[in-house]
Parts: C-alpha cells; sequence; structure tokens
C-alpha cells in the first residue's frame, strides 16, 4: 500500500493506492485452487469498488490497482519480500484502538 510510504489523508480524493495478491496453494488440486482464488479476487474487487468508487466512476479514499489471483509456485521470493501480508486472523475489531493487522512476533 503506497509504495510502503506513510502519507497522511485530509479528503476522499487523497486515495491509498492498494493491491491485493490472492495467493492459492499449487499442490492441492491447482486447477481447483486457482477457480476459487480467481472467484476471491473478483468478490474482492466488487466490494471494494461498491464501498470506494463514487457514481461517477471516481474512487474515492482507497483505489484498487489490481487484485490478481497468484500460484504459490509462480510468486518470486523479491515478490513475496515487497508485499505486506494482512492476515484476518490476527485483526481485532474488539480492541480500541484496533490491534495491528500485521502479525506480531
Amino acid at each position: 500500500m503506497d509504495q510502503g510510504e506513510d502519507v497522511e489523508r485530509k479528503t476522499p480524493d487523497d486515495l491509498y493506492h492498494l493491491g491485493i495478491v490472492v495467493l492459492y496453494d499449487s499442490l492441492r488440486d491447482e486447477p481447483g485452487a486457482f477457480a476459487k482464488a480467481t472467484v476471491a479476487a473478483q468478490a474482492l474487487e466488487g466490494i471494494f469498488e461498491a464501498a470506494f468508487k463514487a457514481p461517477t466512476g471516481e474512487w474515492q479514499n482507497v483505489e484498487l490497482k489490481y487484485c490478481d489471483p497468484i500460484s504459490d509456485s509462480a510468486m518470486t521470493v523479491a515478490m513475496s519480500e515487497s508485499l505486506k501480508q494482512w492476515r484476518l486472523e490476527y485483526l481485532s475489531m474488539q480492541d480500541e484502538p484496533p490491534d495491528s493487522m500485521l502479525a506480531q512476533y
């Protein structure tokens, strides 16, 4: 998100630029895993468009640049090191303020 920079937002036109990789396991039923990852990516695109696209077609607050299903065997080490991993099982909306979405080790 935002090429790793911390950018302060003031208006809905100050967009977070976000790309999502839906990573799937290539060792277990790769065609089925690809199909499920593709459906998940399409669903995420729809959710982001519904939440962050104005009726004019302009993005507001967050701009989804891409949402791609990728096999774990196709992802390079360089690509994996450039991504920020967010795992929802580590997110707690019960805390005030909410816990970090990144795993704390």
